[in-house]
């Protein structure tokens, strides 16, 4: 029985692969790249007075550092976003 079964499905002709467009499927969702906009509002919530990370940027420089901060910022997020991974510096 399933091998009949199995068979009827298996043992199609080559032809009709031919004929149908090979179609993509992922488990992954496709997730847009972040937004200037996002960037800001990310960079606007953090909380002055704290001390800096490895990089030594501290967050009231990334506040000040006004439209060309954000689009420095977003150029850097976007390139590991497509990548997906950290750059060594």
């Amino acid at each position: 029985m399933f091998k009949t079964h199995f068979e009827h499905f298996l043992n199609r002709p080559e032809s009709i692969s031919d004929e149908r467009e090979d179609v993509m499927i992922t488990v992954e969702p496709k997730i847009v790249e972040p937004t200037r906009e996002e960037i800001t509002k990310i960079i606007n919530s953090l909380k002055n007075n704290k001390s800096q990370g490895e990089d030594q940027i501290t967050v009231e420089l990334l506040k000040h550092g006004g439209k060309q901060m954000v689009n420095n910022v977003l150029k850097v997020i976007i390139v590991i976003w497509k990548i997906e991974t950290m750059p060594e510096k």
